[in-house]
């Protein structure tokens, strides 16, 4: 089917498996051991940290005289900063509620030495898994969605329409079904003594809601989306874009769910 606008693009995303996907219904109902609760945020964390840079887009849809897109792209960027230590303060809370008697003797000094114990946990509790980079602790479909978003460096016409579809798309999915997913596991099960009023769950709430993080950049490329889709010939590779990062984020939710059922 052609892509011709806006309410399309919806159509494609929405429906999506991705969109309905069971990851973190299976987190809320079964509490991870700390190897895989290291692991699951290990691997959400480095998913998110590649999607938070929007490379040379800007340039790029410059050259395809979108002038406002720049500023929105800069906005979405700028709205961005701090929240990799916002998440590491979130996971560092996460994993002392979850062993709270050990919680002492683990090395959660500062953001980095977090960082550290979630690799290193990730490592362990991946390490049969295959495909894995032990080194790294990151599953492949993780790095796969690090190579799929570091394509936005390319300002090639076809490949600019091609990651604005993308970029859609995973705000979208951020938006409508990652944060709250992440709300009802973390915040709104019996796992943890957590609320998001807390300052270690700053993380979740200023992405939450109408008026949150990622309901702003979907509005802003959405913006971006439906003024590119002008151009006839670029449309096709919109929704490619699109479809493409669904395919990839259901992927990265696939492998993501079988470790948090075994674990």
């Amino acid at each position: 089917m052609p892509i011709v606008s806006i309410e399309q693009l919806d159509w494609i995303v929405q429906q999506h498996p991705a969109m309905s996907h069971t990851v973190f219904d299976t987190w809320a109902a079964r509490k991870p051991g700390l190897a895989t609760l290291g692991a699951t945020l290990y691997q959400i964390g480095a998913f998110c940290d590649a999607t938070r840079t929007c490379g040379s887009m800007a340039e790029g849809l410059t050259a395809l005289g979108q002038d406002a897109a720049p500023q929105l792209l800069r906005e979405i960027e700028e709205s961005e900063r701090g929240h990799e230590n916002r998440f590491l303060e979130m996971a560092r809370r996460l994993l002392i509620e979850t062993e709270p008697e050990q919680a002492r003797y683990l090395p959660l000094n500062d953001l980095s030495s977090t960082h550290e114990l979630l690799r290193q946990l990730s490592v362990r509790r991946l390490n049969n898994v295959p495909g894995v980079h032990h080194k790294a602790g990151l599953l492949v479909q993780t790095v796969r969605s690090q190579l799929h978003f570091r394509q936005r460096a390319d300002t090639r016409r076809e490949m600019v329409a091609y990651n604005v579809g993308g970029m859609l798309a995973v705000e979208m999915l951020a938006n409508r079904h990652i944060i709250p997913g992440e709300i009802r596991a973390i915040a709104y099960s019996d796992h943890y003594d957590v609320d998001l009023d807390q300052p270690d769950l700053a993380y979740l709430a200023e992405h939450a809601g109408e008026n949150g993080a990622e309901a702003q950049h979907e509005k802003a490329i959405r913006k971006i989306t439906a003024d590119l889709l002008e151009h006839d010939n670029l449309a096709a590779f919109v929704g490619n874009g699109a479809q493409i990062t669904c395919d990839i984020v259901g992927e990265f939710y696939d492998v993501l769910e079988t470790v948090l059922r075994f674990g």
